[in-house]
């Protein structure tokens, strides 16, 4: 997993700034193809947690030091791969005169890449971010 987040951080950036948020999540979900979905959140909690820090380790100790927004995405894709129906969020605060975003995932309602209280400096998007782009056209 740890070289596979080395190998498509950089990949998630070139795709989002080639072909835009959109196209890189759909790119991503169609390449991780149809799995059967993990209903035992005992099991899928420690698997996803484990999944962010080595996402996590490739941002930070990787040739590549991919922002937010990159990260969370690979980190969906890593575990929508394994069958972990994980949750793709964004939020927005405005900071002085400036718009400002950020990107976490979340696994039933469990921040997984990111600290407990982000949703207190960020308001998120009220759905999951990735699932609303895969329902449209």
């Amino acid at each position: 997993m740890l070289l596979h987040a080395l190998a498509a951080l950089p990949l998630s950036a070139l795709l989002l700034r080639l072909a835009g948020f959109r196209r890189a999540q759909s790119f991503l979900s169609q390449m991780a193809g149809r799995r059967p979905r993990s209903l035992d959140l005992e099991k899928a909690l420690p698997q996803a947690q484990r999944a962010a820090r080595l996402v996590a380790v490739a941002a930070a100790e990787g040739p590549y030091h991919a922002n937010c927004l990159e990260r969370s995405l690979i980190l969906w894709w890593l575990l929508e791969r394994r069958g972990v129906a994980c949750q793709l969020r964004i939020g927005v605060r405005k900071q002085a005169d400036r718009l400002e975003a950020h990107a976490w995932v979340e696994l039933d309602g469990a921040i997984l890449n990111d600290s407990e209280g982000i949703h207190r400096h960020f308001s998120p998007f009220p759905a999951d971010i990735a699932a609303s782009f895969q329902e449209q056209p």
